[in-house]
């Protein structure tokens, strides 16, 4: 006897909605993680200390953030589709600009331009996934579309890399601006107009903010997503610095790191995304956030090691941060329902950026930089990163889903 066909968990729309939207996420993810590997040329060709490099990696972040807080006055009233492709053409802008920067004081400024336009974009997609995705399979969904960022790591970066070292730093940006500029024809093709969300009471910015301060679940959905962004993000600007001055990798080695970390990501991604569907999202996010403390103090207590340990340790790293956040975003995004989605994930991103922000300058303020070039006091912004992130555990345990959107 014929068993019966299986049924696809996602429609052909569906799947070509998240593949599109994954494209989207992958050059605006390697637009702002190309930066960071970039960190030990620009601080050697610019001869900037380590907390003007951090200032550089929150000028984006902090852009990011303020205009993050002033769409979701008015994300709400426009079609999904229509705002995605303003964010996204401005976003294009700001990365030519990043190309044709001749100087650390233009860079900084192209940074904020392509942040501030770059930075809603996370939270268009993520409401754009709430909109289009039932709850049941929104896990799997984020896991999709979060798996751009491995091939971010996997493609973008190194390659990105590539053309730095062949040429020079200019031209990753380049690059990007082309890339982003032929997804702009991506968005108008296969983004579908997006307006249910549309209600007839509109709400002044006065109304949006009182309905949400008084709403102590999302208050704690923002805070447990800060805390955790905060715990991850005072690491990572410092990651591809830290490894070339302190753990004797070469700059020409860094483009490794991203491969091996990425490739480990395309398979902890997905796998991540349907193991909260199917155990709980809180769950997973638990579990993944207490094996990730491990490779956190152990990446910023790292001293010289040979290539391969290296690789190892943050092939772990790149996958444990990935099974934070996965279930993290699906944890946020359940905690309010479609009408108000596109307003509440607009402040989401935003205190997600800001957070990042602070936690990249903080750890520009705390690391410095010895006789011997080596980046000193970097493992007190590991330990930090670790309180951090235990408390974004006891915060995740108090959080609810919003009525009709399941369970966590």
């Amino acid at each position: 006897m014929d068993s019966a066909p299986k049924t696809s968990l996602f429609s052909k729309s569906e799947k070509i909605l998240l593949f599109t939207l994954a494209f989207i996420q992958f050059s605006h993810i390697v637009d702002f993680m190309i930066l960071m590997p970039l960190g030990p040329q620009l601080m050697r060709i610019f001869e900037i200390a380590p907390h003007q490099f951090g200032l550089l990696v929150s000028a984006y972040t902090f852009a990011a953030g303020t205009t993050g807080i002033a769409s979701a006055f008015f994300i709400d009233r426009y079609d999904r589709k229509k705002a995605l492709l303003f964010f996204y053409v401005g976003f294009c802008l700001g990365t030519i600009a990043c190309a044709f920067s001749p100087n650390y004081a233009w860079l900084l400024m192209a940074r904020g331009m392509t942040g501030a336009f770059g930075g809603v974009l996370g939270s268009l997609i993520l409401s754009i996934l709430g909109d289009a995705i039932h709850p049941s399979k929104r896990g799997t969904a984020m896991g999709w579309v979060m798996a751009s960022f491995s091939a971010a790591s996997v493609l973008g970066v190194p390659f990105s890399l590539f053309l730095a070292n062949q040429f020079n730093w200019h031209a990753p940006f380049m690059f990007l601006g082309i890339l982003s500029t032929l997804l702009i024809y991506v968005i108008i093709k296969f983004i579908p107009r997006m307006t249910a969300h549309f209600h007839s009471q509109r709400e002044n910015p006065f109304q949006l903010i009182s309905r949400m301060i008084q709403n102590k679940n999302q208050m704690l959905a923002l805070l447990f997503y800060a805390l955790l962004v905060f715990g991850q993000f005072s690491v990572i600007p410092f990651l591809s610095p830290s490894l070339v001055a302190n753990a004797g990798l070469l700059e020409s080695q860094l483009p490794f790191i991203y491969l091996v970390g990425g490739a480990v990501t395309i398979f902890s991604s997905p796998f991540v995304g349907r193991m909260s569907d199917k155990f709980g999202k809180r769950r997973v996010l638990i579990i993944g956030t207490l094996i990730s403390l491990l490779p956190l103090y152990l990446i910023t207590n790292l001293k010289v090691a040979p290539l391969y340990v290296i690789l190892a340790l943050v092939a772990i790293f790149f996958a444990s941060m990935g099974s934070r956040m996965i279930p993290a975003t699906a944890i946020v995004t359940s905690t309010v329902t479609p009408r108000f989605r596109g307003s509440f994930m607009s402040i989401t991103s935003s205190v997600q950026q800001f957070a990042a922000a602070i936690a990249s300058y903080i750890a520009g303020m705390i690391v410095t930089r010895n006789l011997a070039g080596e980046l000193v006091h970097y493992e007190v912004v590991g330990f930090v990163a670790v309180v951090f992130s235990v408390l974004a555990i006891l915060a995740s345990l108090k959080i609810k889903p919003a009525e009709g959107e399941g369970h966590i």
